[in-house]
This record gives C-alpha cells, sequence and structure tokens, in this order.
C-alpha cells in the first residue's frame, strides 16, 4: 500500500510541475510588473471651479444639436473653462458645449481626452500616435480596468506610452506601455493560462485537475514526511558516522486613487439645486441596480477610499454603499456620477474576497507593502526551486517502480 501511495506521490508531482512552475514564476513576476507599472504625473483632475446652478439652462443647446433625448450629461472643463459634455448613446463621441454660451466645440470629447492625457502624464509638446474610442475591452485595454467607455491616447514615444482616459468624469483609467503589454500578456499566459482562453471549459477543466493534483501531492508528501521522520533521522545519523565511502539513500522530498470629493451637485430639469439629494439618488440607484423596493434598503454611507470589500479592484470612487436587508445582507456600491452600479457584495462574498484577500495577496494586518510583496515573491520563487529540484530527482532516479 506504501509503495502504492509512494508511487502515485512521485507521479502527482510531475504531473503538477509545470503547473507550479507557471503559478510560481507568475506570482514572482507581479510585484515586478506593478514597480514597472507607468506613474502618472498628476493623480487628480485639473481643478474647475464653477457654480453649475449658475450657469444657463443647457436644456435648448442640447435640443438644437438635435439631442432631444440624453443618455448623459456631464460638466467637465476644456482649457479651464467649464463645459457640458452630453451623449446620446453611450459608445459614440459626445457633443461638448462651452456652459457660458452653448457653444460646440469641433471634435470636443477627443480634444477633452488628449487634454486630459497629457495632464496626467504631464506630456505637453509630446505629438500623439493615435486616439480612439474605447466601448469594448481587449487586448490593450482588460476587463479588470472596469472603466468604459474610455479614450486612449497614444503617445510618439519610444515605450509606447498609452493614457487611457474617462472624459465623463475626468479621471484617469489606466497609463499602460509596451514593456507592461508584453510583461503582463506573459503574465496571462502563465497565471491565467490565456493560450486556453478559446475553449473556457477545457481551461477551467485543466487548472481545477492541477490544483486538485497538487493538493494531493502535498497531502501525501506530509503523510511521508510524518511516517518517514525517524527512518531520515537514523539514516542522517548512520551517514554520519557511516564508513569512507558510504553513500545513504537521500532524504524525502514532499513536493484609489482615493478623493476626498463628496458627490456631485445635482440640480433638477428646471434648474432647482437639490440639496442633500445624493443620498436619496444613491437610494435610487440602488433600487435600479437591485430591484428591491424603497422600504428593504437600509443606511448608506459615502465610500471614499478603497478598503475592506470594497478593495482597488473595483476602480471607481468616491462611490456611496446602501446596505439592504435582503437573504444575504448584499450591499450595493453605487457611483452618482455615472449612475453605474461599481459592485455588489453580500456576506458570502464579503467572506470570499477576505481569505482571497489573505491567502493569495496577503493582505494581514499592516504589513508594508514592500514587505508582503518580497515575501509573496520568495516564497513563489521557493515553489519554483522545488518542482525543478523534484523534476531533476525524478529524471535522475528513472521511473518509479
Amino acid at each position: 500500500m506504501r509503495a502504492n501511495l509512494w508511487t502515485a506521490h512521485r507521479w502527482l508531482g510531475v504531473v503538477t510541475c509545470l503547473a507550479i512552475l507557471l503559478w510560481g514564476l507568475s506570482g514572482v513576476m507581479h510585484p515586478i510588473m506593478s514597480r514597472l507599472q507607468p506613474k502618472p504625473a498628476a493623480f487628480m483632475p485639473p481643478t474647475l471651479a464653477w457654480d453649475a446652478s449658475q450657469a444657463p439652462d443647457p436644456t435648448h443647446w442640447l435640443h438644437g444639436q438635435g439631442l432631444a433625448q440624453v443618455h448623459s450629461l456631464h460638466s467637465v472643463g476644456l482649457q479651464g473653462q467649464p463645459h457640458w459634455l452630453a451623449h446620446a448613446e453611450p459608445s459614440r463621441p459626445g457633443v461638448l458645449m462651452r456652459a457660458s454660451d452653448g457653444q460646440v466645440v469641433p471634435e470636443g470629447e477627443r480634444q477633452l481626452a488628449e487634454a486630459l492625457a497629457r495632464h496626467y502624464t504631464g506630456l505637453r509638446n509630446i505629438p500623439l500616435a493615435g486616439v480612439r474610442l474605447v466601448t469594448v475591452f481587449d487586448e490593450r485595454y482588460l476587463s479588470v480596468n472596469r472603466l468604459l467607455p474610455v479614450w486612449e491616447v497614444r503617445f510618439v514615444r519610444d515605450d509606447g506610452l498609452t493614457a487611457y482616459i474617462d472624459t465623463r468624469q475626468m479621471r484617469l483609467a489606466t497609463l499602460s506601455n509596451d514593456t507592461r503589454q508584453t510583461l503582463g500578456q506573459v503574465f496571462r499566459w502563465a497565471h491565467n493560462w490565456s493560450f486556453l482562453d478559446g475553449w473556457p471549459w477545457l481551461q477551467r477543466s485543466v487548472m481545477s485537475l492541477a490544483l486538485l493534483a497538487a493538493a494531493l501531492s502535498a497531502a501525501t508528501g506530509v503523510y511521508f514526511w510524518w511516517a518517514l521522520r525517524r527512518s531520515a533521522a537514523q539514516v542522517a545519523e548512520h551517514a554520519h558516522h557511516g564508513p569512507p565511502g558510504h553513500t545513504p539513500p537521500p532524504p524525502q522530498t514532499a513536493a484609489g486613487r482615493t478623493s476626498s470629493s463628496t458627490g456631485p451637485t445635482l440640480v433638477a430639469a428646471d434648474g432647482t439645486v437639490l440639496k442633500e439629494a445624493t443620498p436619496l439618488l444613491a437610494r435610487a440607484l440602488a433600487t435600479h441596480h437591485s430591484g428591491l423596493r424603497a422600504d428593504s434598503l437600509g443606511a448608506t454611507t459615502l465610500v471614499t477610499r478603497f478598503e475592506g470589500e470594497y478593495g482597488f479592484l473595483n476602480k471607481r470612487l468616491p462611490v456611496w454603499r446602501v446596505d439592504t436587508n435582503a437573504p444575504g445582507n448584499p450591499r450595493y456600491y453605487v457611483e452618482l456620477g455615472t449612475g453605474a452600479l461599481a459592485s455588489r457584495v453580500d456576506d458570502l462574498d464579503a467572506l470570499e474576497g477576505y481569505v482571497f484577500s489573505v491567502l493569495h495577496k496577503w493582505h494581514v494586518g499592516d504589513i508594508p507593502k514592500d514587505l508582503r510583496d518580497g515575501l509573496s515573491a520568495s516564497f513563489a520563487l521557493g515553489n519554483v526551486i522545488v518542482a525543478l529540484m523534484g523534476m531533476v530527482l525524478f529524471l535522475r532516479r528513472g521511473r518509479p517502480r
């Protein structure tokens, strides 16, 4: 029985060796990639001080542009002046009008995207290689970035620096360059097994089998370590005192951006400024996204930083958290500026996120990021070394009998 279990242990290690190498190398890459990420020159949008309630009503200007029905209307700034950015469809460029007189700016949203890209990168005079509206996630702008639509602004530089701009909120979605794109492709190949993206069912099945085999290999390794610990100690003692030339059996090895903003100014269609209305709008958006009745909603809380169950992965700030008393106590995080549902988290999601954060991201207590990254990368590298050593020993000794 023990011989069969030993044979199974060795073959399980061989089967999972490639998976361990891929996941281990991607674990080493992750902190390196985060430090090679292009850094913005500015983290906040250009300041624009104006009172939207005192601006002329843009309704008749919108009708004059054929925008009888508007999907979204945002106040933005271009060249230090307030403008209205209106969209009839979210997937098409909007109309940019000066807030003072309704004058339309030709290709205004494109100009706004370029100005914001230069603001966030600090590249005032570098020519552009291209500007395009991105309405779907692709290989260059991944779904992990969450924000859509955005404008891709590419600069003429040797590193291919590219800024992705959300013009509606005047924010930077992300920065990228050729190095990040290349490392990202390698990371996804090793960590997510993106070479199987075309066959998602096969991808999940193979990764699940690899994880199961690795768990069984580790479990049998622990068993043999415990069962043979006294024999190994005796072998080591014999090797220490044995005659010259004696070679003992080798020991067995088991294989945000943060913001202090309190939300937008709410102005009714007739120009009336709505005081203290942001919690009401948050509750209305939560009702819309959840389908729950208003009496199922609980407290509303402004969230201005990434922490706890609402982490950096969600990208959007500031947002409002709206509690509910539905089964599982789901919490809805809504962004007032866009009306988007930033995240929905119930008790089970929160537990899963906590476990993932601790076991996968090593977010334990107040460990400094550099120390946390160093420890996780070291352990990942250790897994790679152990896997390589195990494969070398397996090949050197031949097939198990």
